[in-house]
């Protein structure tokens, strides 16, 4: 654009700026996104619904096309009027004011809680434009605004680090520059983060000049940066915060400055200097806003998916719900299948898979607790537990193979160890269940006869130093630990095992005077390879290929984990204050390394650079330790899950529902 524009003589380019801002036609939000003078973007009702909302429009009471899905976007469970869907927010407590009162309250901020995939980048990129649609309209905004002339106007923009930033600046720039209506104020092509916008006023300065203008004859700057201590905000109009709540996720964040209150703090103080003027003054400059006198034209606009109850972007979300009106702000939550109804629903089952509870944070864009149960369906996991598993019998088929996962601790917490071994045909049999499985699964007869592979802990037990045959002693033996490892590979075909690195290089060589290093590994288990292993644990036991032994200690200790959401989409699975995971932690670790055999994984290397599994492959890439490939958590997209919550029934347990069997 930028050489045909230096060719092209500034005054045509002021006359063409003139004729089309100062058309009679008058846009909304909506009709601007659509129009083909604007944006030419075909909304989804949602979308329409919420650009809306941003700009205080009517809403529709009588075309019922809001769809509303069920949590995997397979089913239609609800249609709405906009009307009807504002008041269906409302009353389950996920927007703030009722529309009237919004509508009557001066705003000067949004908190927008919404899934990822939810169309935010492309929320962003209409709001922002539309705004400045209005203020290219006004011939001098400068004198609109009661600036000083030589007063930039910003909007600024920040996401999570440069790419992200850049992204969004492309999505922006992306549906601006095509518009008719823009073309005439953009006189360079922007760089890779930032757009100069010349206002009328502007161009009719510039309308003896042929040439590309000099540097600041623009008004308007539209900047996209990363999140940086360092960011700055003088005379934004507009701010816009994409991801907000996770501007703490990175080292740049400190516990006595994080960097979301820096950011909030640097710009949005400027926002407030934009409102409309008096009556008089609209009216004199032919501005045709409807505005109310002197109310907020500024505004900041945060949009997240939510990272727990905590930070800048959820203080200022519960406090527009505290207090209402006197917050001058309005807060929404939707859900990723509420907005955007392209989304695959096998996509959102495989996210699903991985973590209920970082779903119903990331997709359903709920404010979790740090500390919230992990294991939330109660069905799902019942209907894995198979009472004919003997979890302390150390004798294993010898046509299977068989991996050993560890948890090796001497003192305060146990040590544990678990076995594992994959089932091609496991052959699902009424007598196999549990009775909590009778009471919270509904038609459980379905599975009776069903033969299907699943993954299968065959062994699992834990010692604790001040318990049961331990109880005198403050500590356990490394010795006994190792007597108790060699007693389970002398009555198991094991093919190889693996332990966190406890100790480092000391129980490492005494593995070795014992025989075992070579079927049995030391590993550093880090941040992301336990996430891998958290996730993997739970694709299992939501899609029904696992089977764990009717062990009340262990069914006990999995039911009380909790999870915690840490920086990029990470989490981090233990026990509560006073509990203990040894046993869960033994169980990741076997079935990490029997599905990575099983799925012939062979980036899964040890400390040493050596696969585990002896394979001829040497694994010679850096960091050793690779996650189980994220691939692997999507094999089972189409698996069908329960979307509601699951209810207890006891009156399935009775007598004459399932035959008796030895207890």
């Amino acid at each position: 654009m930028s050489e045909q524009l230096i060719s092209t003589p500034v005054a045509s380019i002021a006359d063409k700026a003139q004729s089309l801002s100062s058309a009679k036609v008058e846009y909304n939000i909506v009709d601007f996104a659509q129009s083909s003078q604007g944006f030419g973007i075909k909304l989804f009702p949602s979308q329409r619904f919420f650009l809306k909302v941003f700009e205080k429009l009517p809403l529709d009471a009588v075309t019922k096309d809001i769809e509303i899905r069920d949590k995997f976007n397979e089913h239609v469970v609800k249609v709405f009027t906009e009307e009807d869907f504002y008041k269906y927010l409302l009353d389950n407590g996920r927007i703030s004011l009722p529309y009237a009162d919004y509508c009557n309250t001066p705003i000067i901020q949004v908190q927008f809680a919404m899934g990822r995939r939810a169309s935010k980048s492309t929320m962003i990129s209409i709001f922002v434009g539309f705004k400045l649609y209005q203020i290219l309209t006004i011939a001098h905004p400068q004198d609109y605004f009661e600036i000083l002339p030589e007063d930039s106007i910003n909007i600024t923009m920040t996401a999570l680090g440069q790419d992200n930033a850049n992204k969004l600046f492309k999505k922006f720039t992306g549906i601006l520059k095509p518009s008719p209506f823009f073309r005439a104020h953009l006189l360079e092509d922007p760089n890779t983060n930032e757009l100069k916008i010349w206002t009328r006023h502007d161009l009719d300065n510039l309308k003896n000049r042929s040439r590309k203008p000099g540097a600041h004859s623009n008004s308007i700057n539209v900047l996209s940066v990363p999140n940086s201590p360092g960011v700055r905000g003088e005379n934004n109009v507009f701010v816009v915060g994409d991801e907000f709540a996770h501007c703490n996720s990175g080292s740049k964040s400190t516990r006595d400055k994080p960097l979301d209150v820096s950011i909030y703090e640097a710009l949005t103080p400027s926002v407030a200097g934009f409102k409309h003027p008096s009556a008089e003054k609209q009216e004199k400059l032919g501005v045709t806003f409807n505005a109310i006198p002197n109310s907020p034209f500024g505004m900041t606009l945060l949009l997240s998916s939510p990272n727990g109850k905590k930070g800048k972007f959820f203080e200022e979300y519960a406090n527009a719900f505290r207090l209402k009106q006197n917050s001058y702000s309005l807060a929404i939550q939707a859900a990723t299948y509420e907005i955007n109804p392209t989304i695959q629903p096998a996509y959102l089952k495989s996210e699903y898979n991985k973590s209920p509870a970082s779903y119903s944070q990331e997709f359903e864009a709920k404010f979790t607790e740090g500390g919230m149960n992990w294991l939330q369906d109660l069905a799902v996991f019942y209907a894995a537990v198979d009472v004919r598993i003997r979890p302390h019998e150390r004798v294993g088929a010898m046509n299977r193979q068989y991996f050993v996962g560890g948890d090796i601790a001497l003192s305060s917490d146990g040590s544990a160890f678990a076995l594992a071994h994959w089932e091609p045909y496991y052959k699902h049999l009424q007598i196999s269940y549990c009775d909590e499985a009778w009471a919270y699964c509904e038609n459980l007869e379905e599975k009776f006869d069903t033969i299907s592979g699943v993954y299968v802990v065959d062994y699992i037990q834990q010692r604790r130093s001040g318990h049961g045959e331990y109880s005198n002693q403050s500590t356990l033996m490394i010795e006994d630990i190792l007597d108790w490892l060699e007693d389970i590979y002398a009555h198991y075909p094991i093919r190889f095992g693996c332990a966190d690195q406890w100790s480092g290089e000391i129980i490492k060589q005494m593995i070795r005077t014992r025989g075992l290093d070579k079927r049995f590994e030391i590993v550093n288990h880090n941040a992301t390879i336990n996430d891998s292993q958290y996730k993997l644990f739970s694709m299992l036991l939501h899609s029904g290929k696992l089977k764990i032994p009717n062990y009340p200690e262990l069914l006990n200790e999995l039911l009380s984990l909790t999870v915690e959401h840490r920086p990029n989409k990470i989490i981090n699975v233990e026990a509560p204050p006073g509990g203990h995971d040894d046993m869960f932690d033994a169980i990741i670790r076997a079935l990490w390394l029997c599905f990575s055999h099983n799925s012939n994984n062979l980036a899964l290397a040890s400390s040493e650079g050596i696969n585990l599994f002896n394979n001829e492959l040497m694994i010679k890439t850096a960091g050793n330790q690779k996650p189980v490939s994220e691939a692997h958590y999507r094999m089972l997209q189409k698996v069908n899950h329960q979307t509601h919550l699951s209810v207890r029934n006891p009156k399935r347990m009775v007598m004459g529902r399932r035959p008796s069997r030895a207890r």
